[in-house]
């Protein structure tokens, strides 16, 4: 079996070089990281995000080689939706692992043409958090209150505890 030489290791391995990116209002390269393969083995490309993990539903995180679609996270939900054909069936994640900000992901059945840089691109979309409603409450809770005030006020009491 002749595979190609890459860099100065010759026949055994291949170089994927992985890039993180990070986007929150602007993308931007965390770290770079070399990991290597055999060809028909197996690599993780890893990507962790070690800043303030936010909530699954706030986050999308997109594999990208060139301009394929290696492998995609929707609101913490894999998705094959746009997969490049090329990765159906040997790439997979650590959902267990998104809580603690790794998504790394493992790339099955390397081949030479998988030589190459990877990027790993976080998203961030914090959701607004909704107004708690008011409760309206026109019963006898609400008159009850009134009528304490009332009351206090008619005694004198300068503070009312309710």
């Amino acid at each position: 079996m002749n595979i190609p030489t890459v860099g100065l290791i010759k026949d055994y391995f291949i170089y994927l070089p992985i890039s993180l990116f990070h986007h929150l209002s602007l993308l931007f390269v965390v770290s770079s990281e070399m990991a290597v393969a055999v060809e028909g083995g197996n690599v993780t490309l890893p990507c962790v995000y070690s800043g303030n993990v936010p909530k699954s539903e706030e986050m999308d995180v997109f594999w990208r080689y060139n301009d394929r679609n290696v492998y995609s996270i929707f609101k913490g939900k894999v998705s094959a939706t746009g997969q490049d054909p090329e990765y159906k069936g040997r790439t997979e994640s650590y959902p267990e692992a998104y809580g603690q900000g790794n998504f790394s992901i493992k790339l099955s059945n390397v081949k030479a043409s998988d030589k190459g840089e990877y990027k790993c691109i976080l998203t961030f979309t914090p959701t607004a958090p909704q107004p708690t409603p008011k409760p309206r409450n026109k019963g006898v809770g609400s008159r009850s209150a009134k009528i304490l005030l009332i009351f206090t006020a008619l005694l004198g009491y300068n503070q009312v505890l309710l």
